[in-house]
């Protein structure tokens, strides 16, 4: 591992009468080069602890800086601190709320503080776009490298003279947004990886269980979502319908050590990317954060503007927290299966081929288009074109052709049977086009038509089947103008209802 700056001069060592090698002048270039790389880290230090901090949009546990510094602090006034015991953490708790909590107790906030629930909050929306009942856990690794702090007496001796400034003079909402929420009174710096496994929450699913996969596999989960990038969507890890969403994030180091392995081993993965924080002039983060409310620092200035920085500040993260309350809300989603039944002419909707019965689950997968060409008569023999006349006879005309058919050749019969479909709406021989009737939905399934194939051109209707149905609803969809036929559909599951 390389330390410090190359001297391309030889290294100087020191020999005796007869010749022996000596360690001193060595040992006394490791000691600066020490020296060196600790006068760095503690300017590095100082420089993130004169500014005022954010959570960070997204991304629960990371911080924003502010724009404009907070205090100006002098040397001597940052301390150094013994480094924390760090290694794997792991946020994981049923409760949403009650992660968000950990979350500021993590930051040495107050346990019961909501100050992070919005960044949580934001990042459950990143990771899927259903608002239904999530599953998450955060893993962490942590590499420190110094641990630096300050006193927090006299605060408004050590403040920036525009923050001072801008306190005196501006309203509690703008010296928030100016300043920050909060700031460190000490912080560890080196370099963190964080990953976040999401999934939606299905029947029968328990967080036990959840929780127990990630904790045992999370290092190859975590390297898959590395090799693309840093996001991804793999398979259930409770084997349910649900997908697991992963997002790998680091911040210090040289992160792109993490983002191109392409192995499945976590500390593989980990220890290039370790390596380079120990390097001179190495990208050192903020890893772990003692935090105070940013009203401490207004209080010496402005007792009254404090309590109003302080009530404000309070509301904003009460507010932050009722979107995770509505999540952990939320019941777990119902199971749910059916069968859909399309159908031909309302009239004839028993003949031969006019039905074609599917899974509701199947169709309504993804939300997927389906076209009217894409079903066929079911079981459908070659050999069956008579069977198909003698059991439609007046019908024949309506679904396979004109009465002609019947003296045309067995051949030219099966060629035109094969290409055509119950629902396809292409006349044959001058006759009356075929026309697609409609549906019969199980309870708790929508279908909405359109008038083009790939679910395009006009909305045509749509229509829901009521979960607490006792029946299948009729949807009929069916016109008899040519210009005003069904081609296309989708399903979709009410809400609250989840494939069993």
């Amino acid at each position: 591992m390389e330390v410090g700056r190359r001297d391309e001069s030889p290294t100087k060592v020191n020999q005796d009468k007869e010749g022996h090698v000596g360690s001193g002048d060595t040992d006394k270039r490791k000691i600066s080069l020490a020296e060196e790389k600790e006068k760095d880290a503690k300017l590095k230090a100082k420089n993130l602890l004169d500014y005022g901090y954010f959570p960070c949009g997204a991304s629960p546990n990371f911080l924003k800086r502010s724009d404009k510094a907070l205090f100006d602090l002098r040397d001597d006034e940052v301390q150094k601190y013994g480094l924390p015991q760090l290694d794997l953490e792991f946020l994981s708790s049923e409760s949403l709320v009650k992660n968000s909590h950990a979350i500021s107790a993590q930051m040495e906030l107050s346990a019961e503080s909501h100050a992070f629930s919005g960044a949580l909050g934001a990042s459950m929306k990143s990771g899927s776009s259903s608002a239904e009942r999530q599953m998450m856990m955060i893993m962490m690794r942590k590499q420190g490298v110094a641990r630096y702090g300050f006193d927090t007496y006299h605060l408004e001796k050590k403040l920036n003279r525009f923050a001072e400034e801008l306190i005196k003079r501006e309203p509690a909402e703008k010296i928030v947004e100016e300043l920050g929420e909060f700031y460190m009174s000490q912080m560890t710096m080196g370099g963190v990886i964080r990953a976040r496994f999401q999934q939606e929450e299905s029947y029968g699913d328990s967080y036990s269980d959840f929780e127990g996969k990630i904790r045992a596999s999370f290092g190859s989960i975590a390297c898959k979502a590395a090799a693309s990038g840093g996001v991804q969507v793999q398979g259930s890890v409770t084997g349910s319908a649900k997908s697991l969403h992963v997002k790998i994030q680091a911040a210090g180091g040289e992160v792109g050590k993490i983002l191109r392995y392409q192995g499945g081993d976590f500390e593989t993965m980990v220890a290039p990317w370790a390596s380079s924080l120990d390097q001179k002039n190495a990208t050192l983060s903020p890893i772990q954060s003692k935090l105070r409310p940013i009203w401490e620092v207004v209080r010496p200035v402005d007792e009254i503007k404090a309590q109003e920085v302080q009530n404000y500040l309070e509301k904003l993260w009460r507010d932050r927290g009722v979107g995770l309350e509505g999540l952990d809300s939320k019941p777990a989603p119902k199971p749910f299966s059916g069968i859909i039944t399309m159908y031909s002419d309302k009239s004839d909707r028993n003949a031969f081929c006019s039905r074609v019965t599917v899974s509701a689950c199947q169709q309504a997968h993804r939300e997927a288009c389906h076209n009217i060409h894409d079903y066929r008569c079911p079981n459908f023999d070659e050999n069956d074109y008579e069977k198909v006349y003698d059991e439609t006879i007046s019908g024949w005309h309506r679904f396979w052709g004109t009465q002609s058919e019947k003296n045309r050749s067995a051949e030219a019969k099966r060629k035109n049977l094969l290409r055509g479909n119950p629902f396809l709406a292409t006349p044959t021989d001058g006759a009356t086009a075929r026309i697609f009737g409609g549906f019969e939905l199980p309870p708790g399934l929508c279908v909405t038509w359109y008038d083009k194939e790939g679910c395009s051109g006009s909305d045509m209707g749509a229509r829901c089947c009521d979960p607490d149905e006792q029946s299948p609803c009729d949807v009929l969809v069916m016109d008899t103008s040519s210009t005003q036929r069904a081609h296309s559909w989708k399903f979709k599951l009410q809400q609250g209802l989840r494939c069993a």
